[in-house]
């Protein structure tokens, strides 16, 4: 499966007002966007997530913070991103999720606009993938038809 890196994500529209708050590997791998707003979140987070949530389930008290950032970061999620202020002014300081790119995202952007965008992104690059799969297997059959064992080589 195709995927693209959080620095690229960050290029896309929907995220051009995204603005780091931990430092992370900007270079994890986004394998899907998903959106995230219900208690035990770490339940539903897979690897390569590019996890949206408003925090609404989000504990406020900060050795919960602390905990949901560990499990979070367990998941192995490409970014954390937080839609503020909503329930949330900020990215509370206290949910470290060492490694993880985590990220504020002005929550007048809808959340269906970034799924959309980066999952579009995954399916062109997917595309792309197949068209060259398909140029490649044409041009070999092309040769080994031919009789030519070095246009076939």
């Amino acid at each position: 499966m195709l995927r693209i890196r959080v620095l690229d994500a960050l290029k896309l529209a929907s995220l051009c007002g995204a603005r780091e708050v931990l430092p992370g590997e900007q270079t994890r791998e986004v394998m899907l966007a998903h959106v995230v707003d219900v208690p035990e979140a770490p339940r539903w987070v897979t690897p390569g997530a590019f996890l949206l949530s408003t925090g609404l389930s989000w504990p406020r008290d900060p050795a919960a913070l602390r905990v949901l950032g560990e499990d979070l970061a367990a998941c192995e999620p490409a970014a954390v991103v937080l839609a503020v202020p909503h329930f949330f002014a900020a990215f509370p300081a206290d949910r470290a999720a060492r490694g993880i790119p985590t990220l504020e995202l002005p929550c007048e952007v809808p959340f269906a606009r970034v799924v959309q965008e980066v999952h579009a992104h995954i399916l062109r690059e997917q595309a792309d993938v197949l068209r060259r799969s398909e140029r490649i297997h044409r041009a070999l059959t092309r040769a080994a038809l031919s009789g030519s064992v070095t246009d076939v080589a």
